[in-house]
């Protein structure tokens, strides 16, 4: 049971996450922001946003009856409700699978990328004055040209290395100070490592579409950020331009490659946003993103309302705690044995178990009797407990559930423990208007 019911909710998930991350793309492009820094930010409130959504929302207990309160879906009716154990089992198997290779295939992208850097050459460049500046932020970085045309971009942490392709030895000393300068603003903000943890992360969401546009977004996000402040260090918007179209080149190689996030550059709408530097005010900033939050909050409670998660359900001390102002009142069984004799001595109710009140039973103030018929077997047990008229589908199930835990005296013949058919009348009374249930 616990199985089925992760498997529902992480389906109701996968379409709560749908419709807020789409809905979240749309809006920045409708009310158009072009500020990298909190686009930046949005892009990982966003994020965070769909992944704390199990924890921002009340789950359905499965005991409440939704059709009746109005605002959430029994259990039974839940749309995702038609997968048994079985098939439940492969998904997850199939999610963990997935997992696993994209874990081993971005392993296989960091062996291929520390090839890359073997096998770099390091930068010999006359124009000194192209690396001094640069040499004085992190003169532990290593500078090479690669070999297999990849780059402009950084990799690794502790010892960190900037890949250049061939085509940087051909720019002008202008250009060649901007496309370092970007390369040692990743270093200053440790996205290598960030870019790490993102790979990561997207591997054990590799199922949920939505999980990887907002990856890729934070990267565009991140990479515009940098390209604004490398013009707003050197000045040069023109020949860092110019430089990134002779740089595109080194990205040929990066849609084959096993972790080609690393050295995908988004080309394209980076140039857009230098092109289309508009200055944004403060006031018409916080005002798009007010709005924005409130729209996705509304599609969020939509999305929540009506693919719910459940809870598991109540236990039965918790269900007796929260139930004060109810009692279920049970009479004494009434007999009806195998035979016509009169020799059979009637079985006696030694321990029992008293059925839960539902939450929507006592909001609509269901009340009355649920007539149950089983066979109290030889060792104290009822079996083939099953309903002759009954009150309410969930106090129905509640009756039978608690029944079927009760232990008897058996029924004998004679002297001997014999197989006794009862009809049990399970009484439920709300006791706020001082009734008790009397047993018929």
């Amino acid at each position: 049971m616990i199985l089925a019911l992760s498997f529902e909710n992480f389906l109701s998930w996968f379409v709560q996450v749908s419709a807020v991350a789409c809905v979240g793309a749309v809006l920045p492009k409708i009310f158009r922001i072009r500020h990298p820094r909190s686009h930046l930010v949005y892009c990982y409130a966003l994020l965070v946003a769909c992944l704390g959504l199990p924890l921002l929302q009340p789950w359905v207990n499965p005991n409440f009856n939704g059709a009746q309160a109005g605002h959430s879906v029994f259990r039974d009716e839940m749309p995702f409700q038609q997968f048994d154990a079985f098939w439940n089992g492969i998904a997850v198997w199939l999610l963990l699978g997935g997992i696993f290779i994209k874990v081993g295939f971005f392993l296989t992208g960091l062996l291929r990328i520390h090839r890359y850097t073997t096998s770099a050459v390091p930068l010999q460049i006359p124009k000194e004055s192209v690396l001094s500046a640069c040499r004085l932020i992190d003169p532990e970085v290593v500078i090479a040209v690669s070999a297999n045309e990849i780059g402009p971009a950084t990799v690794g942490w502790l010892h960190r290395t900037i890949l250049l392709p061939a085509s940087f030895l051909s720019l002008e000393e202008e250009a060649q100070r901007a496309i370092l300068c970007h390369e040692f603003l990743h270093i200053l903000q440790n996205d290598w490592l960030i870019n790490v943890c993102e790979e990561l992360f997207g591997a054990c969401f590799w199922v949920h579409p939505a999980i990887w546009w907002l990856l890729s977004h934070i990267r565009l996000a991140r990479e515009q950020l940098i390209d604004s402040q490398v013009v707003l260090l050197t000045g040069a918007r023109e020949p860092y331009l110019e430089a990134l179209l002779t740089m595109a080149g080194g990205y040929s190689e990066a849609g084959s490659m096993p972790a080609p996030l690393f050295f995908r550059s988004h080309l394209a709408r980076r140039m857009f946003s230098l092109l289309d530097d508009h200055p944004i005010s403060r006031a018409r900033l916080l005002f798009s993103y007010i709005s924005i939050t409130i729209l996705l909050g509304s599609v969020a409670w939509i999305a929540v309302m009506t693919f719910p998660l459940t809870a598991l359900p109540r236990t039965q001390e918790t269900a007796a705690a929260k139930e004060m102002a109810v009692a279920p009142f049970l009479a004494e069984p009434q007999v009806e044995t195998y035979g016509t004799g009169t020799g059979v001595t009637l079985p006696n109710v030694m321990a029992h178990v008293d059925p839960e009140f539902s939450d929507a039973a006592r909001q609509s103030r269901i009340q009355g009797t649920v007539l149950l018929e089983g066979i109290v077997q030889t060792d104290g047990t009822i079996t083939g407990v099953n309903v002759r008229r009954g009150l309410d589908r969930q106090l129905d199930r509640n009756a039978i559930y608690a029944v079927k835990q009760w232990r008897f005296e058996p029924g004998k013949l004679n002297g001997q423990a014999v197989p006794v058919k009862l009809v049990i009348e399970v009484n439920f009374s709300l006791s706020d208007s001082h009734n008790q249930s009397d047993g018929s």
